[in-house]
This record gives structure tokens, C-alpha cells and sequence, in this order.
């Protein structure tokens, strides 16, 4: 009984480790298997007595002599192997079933006669468990296979929604603002915005990025830095005014209005650049103010003799722009308009002009100018006794009749002199008619290139020609020499001398572009 104990409390022991106890079941093995070391000594006298009586009862069937009872085994008994104490660290534990790193016993070295120490129990290892597996055979025969569980839906995990709608509250409260912030703190506030706005649009945004992006733009916000305004009277105001006035309030076709266009700066800071135009003169010039000083320009204008309206419109402009430091352009402007009346002469108003053309634009020396002059009367009446004169050709010539709506045309030459110094030939026209005692006037002038040959004071060409082509000895040859003047001046005292001819002979005088030939 005694050995089926040790033999039970060292299996316990086992059971115990592999069971995966504990620190606490470890100890409670180790005080087990000594309280069984302990018992073990003490009764090994009895043990020993009946380990013989086993003995000699298997060894009587064998031994024919026999063996008396009670002869104990001349090498004496084996003593029990004490157990190897066990680390409590469950990761020295090695192929344990349920524990990570499972430590086996050592077994102690057992008598193979001692039938009271058998081997201690080995936990069997687990084999496969599926029927189907190669090596277990069933003893009830094959197990069919199961059928297929049909498969089960899973539903999608949702994405964990995203809260953007304080990020959506702020991002409409910095688009509200409104004031006069420094650049550097509103380029900030745009650049957060910009990031939250992204945000905002990006569906894959996380919760991180859309509150950074709202702690972004809340820190932009607060470091929004105020431009300090000066006081109002010390603010930049610029202005300016203009008027534009006419010499008096009535005129007639014919006659000059004068404007008068004054500009002024009532504001107070000086002001450059300021542009001025009117509708009726042509007048554009730029000017520049002080402070509440002023510019006046004076401009006019002639109502042409056809005018037929009975008032006559001038509109005067001015625009600027003042720029000031960290601030916005501030855009100047005003306008003014004076209208007089225009009153209208009797259908008897008479009316004259005149022009003068020529056949081209370019002449030489020596070539002849072609003139053209036309007489119009552009008036209500019949016009008598024009008198028609030029400054070039000596024209002067009396139209005795000129029908209102008629025109009369003169031609006249003239002949460019060689020796012409002058680049431009001009010739002016003038017609003139009287009516009731109102003269009647109308003037023209035409001007043409003259293209002038280089200047060459003296060029004297000298050409010798004999008589015929051929000659026998003996024959006498005749020359004809000639003398060409090809510069722009005379020349005189021209000495000539031919030896081979015994020639020797002086030309008195030869004018620019003359020629003289002698014989030897």
C-alpha cells in the first residue's frame, strides 16, 4: 500500500505540473514528493522484506534449490533517486500540453526486479483527433463528412464618422471677418482658412486632422492684429474739384470760344499725377497740386461756319489716383460741363476755299512743277470778282462769276532753276471775294522735295576723239578734244596743252555743265 502511495503521490506530482498549477501547485508538489522521499526511507526495511518474499516467490519457479524467506539481496536495496526540484518559472516548462515551457521529471533509476518502483505514468501526447487523418482508424468505420455550414454575412464595420461642424462654424466666422488687420496676421488667417477649408472638403479627413485644423484656425483668429488709425484730422483725405467756364454765353458759327478750366485740390495732401481731359479741344495734360492750391488752363475753339446747332456742349475731366503707405489706393475723379449758345446767320452766310496741289511729291533742279488750284464757294450766295493769287508763279487771276456750290480750277507751271540750293519748293494760294461789304477769305500752301545733286566746286572732263580709226604711215592724225565743266561752279582761265598735237591754248571761261572743243 505504502508503494502504490509513493507510486500515487509522485503521479500526482506530474499531474500536477502538466495541469499548469502554479507557483502555489508547484510547492504544494514539491512538500508532496518530500513528505514521499520521507516515508520511503522509513519503511524501506519493510519494503525490502517484502521486495524479497516477491522475489523468491518468482525465483522459486525458476530456482529448483529454491530460496529460503527473508535472504535479502547480497548488493542490499536500491535506494529511491531523490527527485530533482522543479523550477517554479513556468518558462523552463517544455512540451507541456497548456503550459508554455513544460518541464518532465527526471525518473529516478528503478530495479528492474523491485516491482514496487515502476516507471512513472508518462502523460500521453495527444494524437490526431480528425477520423480522417492518416494512421487513426475508427473503430466504428469512416465518419461521413459533415456538410458545409453555410457562410455567414458579416456586415461592414462604418468608418467612425467624423465631427466637422465646429470646424464648419469657424471657418464661416473667419469668413464674416471684416476690419483693417496687419498683412502679416491676415496672411496667416488666409493660409489656416485655406488648410480648414481643405479639410472640410476632404471625405477621408480623420478627427485628428479636422481638429488641428480647427485649432489652426482658431490661433489665426486670435492673433488677428488691428491697424492703429490715426485720428481723423490727421487721416489722408484727398480731393480735388474742377470747373470749366466759357468767355461768354453766346457766339456764331465762326466764332473762338475760350474755356477756362480750373482745377483745385480741396483736400489735404499733396497731389501728383492728376489727369486732365476735355470732349470738344483735344485737351490732355497731367498736372500736380499742393494743398489746397489751384491750376488754371486756358484752351479754345472755333465754331466751324457750318455749324447748325443751336448750342455748343464742352465736358472737362479730372482723375487721379493718391497712394498712401499699408493702406489701399484711394481713386480721385470729377468732371464739370459748360454748354453756350450757338446763333444761327441768315441761309446768305457766304462761304470760300481754296486749295493747291501738284502732279508729285519730288523734283531736280531743271524739272517743271505742275500746279493745281481750286476755287470753291461753300457759301448760301453767289459770289462776283474773286481775285486768285500765288506766291511762286506770279499768278493772279479775277473769277468774274462763282455760283454758290461751284468750283473753278487754275493750272500753273514752274521751272526749277539748275543751280536750286533749297531741299522744298513751297508755293501758296489765296482767293478772295467781298459780299454786302464783308470780305471773304480762304488761303492754301503746297511744298515739295526738291532733290538737290551732290555739291562738286570744280570737275573739269577732258575727252580726245581722232578723226577716223585707221591710219597708214604717213597720214596725219586730226583731234577733237573737248572740255566739259561737270561741277556746280564756273571755271576760268582753263590751260590746255597737247604735246604729241603741239597743242598749247587757254579756255577763258566755262560755265557749270558747259562744254568747248578745240582741233589740233
Amino acid at each position: 500500500m505504502k508503494k502504490r502511495l509513493s507510486s500515487l503521490l509522485a503521479l500526482g506530482v506530474v499531474i500536477l505540473l502538466i495541469s499548469g498549477v502554479g507557483l502555489q501547485g508547484m510547492a504544494l508538489a514539491q512538500e508532496i514528493e518530500s513528505y514521499s522521499a520521507a516515508t520511503t526511507q522509513s519503511d524501506s526495511g519493510v519494503r525490502d522484506q517484502e521486495d524479497s518474499s516477491v522475489a523468491g516467490e518468482e525465483a522459486g519457479s525458476e530456482d529448483p534449490a529454491g530460496t529460503e524467506p527473508g535472504v535479502q539481496d547480497p548488493e542490499g536495496p536500491v535506494e529511491p533517486a531523490e527527485p530533482e526540484e522543479l523550477d517554479p518559472e513556468p518558462g523552463n516548462q517544455e512540451d507541456t500540453p497548456g503550459l508554455e515551457d513544460p518541464v518532465q521529471p527526471e525518473e529516478p533509476p528503478v530495479d528492474p526486479d523491485d516491482p514496487g518502483n515502476l516507471p512513472w505514468p508518462e502523460e500521453p501526447e495527444p494524437g490526431p483527433t480528425d477520423p480522417g487523418e492518416p494512421g487513426v482508424q475508427d473503430p466504428e468505420g469512416p465518419v461521413e463528412p459533415a456538410e458545409p455550414e453555410e457562410p455567414v454575412e458579416v456586415e461592414p464595420i462604418e468608418p467612425a464618422k467624423v465631427d466637422k461642424s465646429v470646424l464648419q462654424a469657424a471657418v464661416d466666422a473667419a469668413c464674416g471677418l471684416e476690419g483693417n488687420y496687419t498683412e502679416e496676421s491676415w496672411g496667416a488667417l488666409v493660409g489656416a482658412l485655406s488648410s480648414a477649408q481643405a479639410v472640410l472638403a476632404d471625405e477621408e479627413a480623420t478627427q485628428a486632422e479636422a481638429d488641428n485644423a480647427l485649432a489652426a484656425l482658431n490661433s489665426a483668429i486670435a492673433g488677428l492684429l488691428e491697424v492703429e488709425l490715426l485720428p481723423e484730422e490727421q487721416q489722408a483725405q484727398p480731393a480735388v474739384d474742377v470747373v470749366i467756364t466759357a468767355d461768354q454765353m453766346a457766339y456764331a458759327p465762326g466764332d473762338t470760344v475760350k474755356f477756362t478750366i480750373e482745377v483745385v485740390n480741396t483736400g489735404n495732401v499733396d497731389l501728383a499725377g492728376l489727369a486732365v481731359e476735355d470732349t470738344l479741344t483735344g485737351l490732355s495734360q497731367t498736372i500736380a497740386l499742393a494743398v489746397k492750391s489751384a491750376k488754371r488752363t486756358y484752351c479754345t475753339y472755333t465754331i466751324p461756319l457750318e455749324y447748325d446747332q443751336s448750342q455748343l456742349t464742352n465736358s472737362v475731366s479730372i482723375s487721379g489716383v493718391y497712394v498712401q503707405e499699408e493702406a489701399d489706393l484711394i481713386s480721385l475723379s470729377d468732371s464739370s460741363s459748360v454748354t453756350v449758345d450757338v446763333i444761327i446767320l441768315p441761309l446768305t452766310q457766304p462761304g470760300l476755299s481754296v486749295s493747291i496741289k501738284t502732279d508729285q511729291n519730288r523734283y531736280q533742279p531743271g524739272e517743271t512743277v505742275y500746279f493745281t488750284v481750286t476755287v470753291t464757294n461753300k457759301g448760301q450766295v453767289d459770289l462776283v470778282d474773286l481775285k486768285v493769287q500765288d506766291t511762286l508763279t506770279g499768278l493772279d487771276e479775277t473769277i468774274d462769276y462763282l455760283a454758290a456750290g461751284e468750283e473753278q480750277t487754275i493750272s500753273r507751271t514752274f521751272l526749277i532753276p539748275e543751280d536750286y540750293t533749297q531741299d522744298k519748293l513751297t508755293n501758296s494760294v489765296s482767293a478772295q471775294a467781298e459780299y454786302e461789304g464783308q470780305e471773304v477769305r480762304a488761303e492754301s500752301t503746297v511744298a515739295v522735295e526738291v532733290l538737290l545733286a551732290p555739291v562738286v566746286p570744280a570737275l573739269l572732263k577732258v575727252a580726245i576723239q581722232p578723226d577716223k580709226d585707221q591710219y597708214q604711215a604717213g597720214d596725219t592724225v586730226h583731234l577733237a578734244i573737248t572740255l566739259s565743266n561737270r561741277g556746280t561752279e564756273a571755271l576760268s582761265d582753263i590751260c590746255l596743252w597737247v604735246p604729241l598735237a603741239d597743242l598749247n591754248t587757254r579756255v577763258d571761261f566755262l560755265a557749270s555743265g558747259q562744254e568747248a572743243v578745240l582741233e589740233a
